[in-house]
């Protein structure tokens, strides 16, 4: 509780935990997107053979979106999120890796197989997340939750942009966004789990809404975000 016994600290962490996952989805997209041109002529790709190594990426989140409502629904929100965020993660190393120090194809598209596997469910998750918590206010966050979102891509994007014109290496510069991003997660979950020793209406809410989630009841906004991130490829 807070210090008036209403619950607001609590409220407040879980908003930061919700928008900062969010925001590290955007940075994780759009980091290794603005780089495409310089995986491109580093791995010496036409773009046909480029297309064909993004298509990896593409197959794997539309199999991730696919079975992301089993996932959520056996793991809870807050699990699938640290499980699908750490192979984001990873896929970004193994792309940074693969490009600048190995030249290899194969395990640059290793890589975007795992950031497409993990960044579809995390962004389900989110989504379940943000709407639980959305139900247990009463009031409405998911639009500022995806505002977030696009506050994080745009980041990234600029990020992206500064690296390319100064030349920076693919692997440092996807690398130093893949830790951001795992700082922004591994932040968002110390903070909500100091956040659970308040028992409160709130957090009372907030936990029913989470666990009596179905895939076929869930609100339609929470499948937006995974399908608009395979819709960009």
């Amino acid at each position: 509780r807070g210090k008036d016994g209403s619950g607001r600290e609590p409220a407040r962490i879980k908003f930061s935990e919700v928008y900062g996952w969010a925001a590290a989805s955007g940075i994780g997209i759009s980091a290794w997107l603005t780089r495409i041109p310089a995986i491109s002529e580093r791995l010496e790709l036409g773009p046909a053979a480029m297309g064909a190594l993004l298509l990896t990426q593409t197959i794997a989140a539309f199999a991730s979106v696919s079975t992301s409502g089993m996932t959520v629904m056996r793991l809870g929100a807050k699990r699938s999120i640290a499980v699908t965020a750490s192979m984001v993660v990873m896929g970004m190393i193994l792309i940074g890796v693969g490009v600048s120090v190995f030249g290899s194809v194969l395990v640059t598209a290793v890589g975007m197989l795992l950031f497409g596997l993990g960044s579809a469910t995390w962004n389900v998750a989110s989504n379940v997340e943000g709407t639980a918590l959305e139900t247990a206010m009463g009031r409405s966050i998911m639009p500022l939750m995806h505002a977030f979102f696009s506050i994080g891509t745009v980041t990234g994007a600029v990020v992206g942009s500064i690296a390319t014109a100064g030349g920076v290496a693919v692997v440092w510069h996807v690398g130093a966004m893949a830790l951001v991003m795992g700082l922004l997660v591994d932040l968002g979950q110390l903070l909500v789990s100091r956040a659970s020793s308040h028992e409160d209406e709130l957090d009372t809410k907030w936990r029913q809404a989470r666990t009596s989630w179905h895939p076929l009841s869930t609100p339609a906004s929470v499948p937006l975000s995974p399908c608009l991130t395979v819709m960009t490829f």
